[in-house]
């Protein structure tokens, strides 16, 4: 159960990092 909600949970920072990353480099889309 602990090591289910470790992983949900470093997927979720890695979502929120790959999100954060994107929207701060969003200039160099367009």
């Amino acid at each position: 159960m602990k090591t289910d909600q470790k992983m949900l949970a470093d997927e979720l920072e890695a979502t929120i990092r790959s999100i954060q990353y994107g929207l701060s480099h969003s200039d160099d889309l367009i």
